[in-house]
């Protein structure tokens, strides 16, 4: 938890082939600036784009669809061809992840994600087209553990075909691993598993991924530190 999560942050993925991390992605802040288009550019990626996957979703109350797809190309292609189509302001690279952002038409930013599959694997790719700048969130859901004291809630995804849903925060100005160490209890308390136990390691642990029996969910957690943290609940 402590690695990437803030990179990669809810929208979804095929839980049985990509790690959870991976499951969802956040839309970042548009920045304007680099290259637009008049339509997607996801037919300029090397090698064969097959679709796997288009789900609807709501983000801060807005309707909005996410595909997925796999691309039949090595990642390190990938990047080539990406760094030659796109301009430094489109993108943001990790190790293992790459996010793009760039203006389709007048109003509309086109967000990919996209995830190394490993070698010889083809890579995930995360598609959301939305509305150049999107509300605040109306509320908090309620299925979420509550917001730390004095965090804002940033963004919250909502997956109503798979019953799981995604909540972001910011200004949560507490250490970060008291943080993950207090919902931890709280959690226990209320018959949750942690899974690793992360938060009782030397050091303590900024989140961890936890399990309910009953009802059957999963919940990932995650806590930055600058204050910003992720909660995602889905049944398991």
């Amino acid at each position: 938890m402590r690695r990437r999560w803030r990179l990669l942050l809810p929208v979804f993925a095929l839980a049985a082939a990509i790690p959870l991390r991976a499951e969802v992605f956040e839309l970042w802040p548009w920045k304007p600036g680099g290259v637009s288009a008049p339509g997607s550019l996801v037919e300029r990626l090397p090698g064969k784009v097959k679709e796997l996957h288009a789900e609807k979703i709501r983000v801060n109350g807005v309707p909005l669809e996410i595909r997925v797809s796999a691309v039949d190309a090595d990642f390190a292609t990938i990047l080539t061809v990406l760094a030659k189509l796109f301009r430094p302001e489109n993108l943001a690279a990790g190790p293992d992840a790459v996010r793009v952002a760039y203006k389709l038409g007048k109003d509309r930013v086109e967000r990919w994600l996209l995830v190394n599959g490993g070698r010889g694997k083809p890579a995930t790719l995360f598609v959301i087209v939305s509305p150049e700048k999107l509300p605040q969130p109306e509320s908090w859901p309620a299925e979420l553990p509550p917001l730390p004291p004095g965090a804002a809630a940033k963004q919250v995804v909502q997956f109503p075909e798979r019953k799981a849903v995604y909540g972001s925060f910011q200004n949560a100005g507490r250490d970060p691993e008291n943080l993950a160490k207090e919902l931890t209890g709280r959690l226990r308390a209320e018959g949750w598993i942690p899974l690793g136990n992360e938060t009782e390691q030397p050091g303590g642990g900024r989140g961890g991924i936890y399990l309910s029996r009953n009802p059957r969910r999963l919940l990932w957690a995650g806590y930055g530190a600058d204050g910003s943290g992720i909660f995602y609940l889905r049944p398991y």
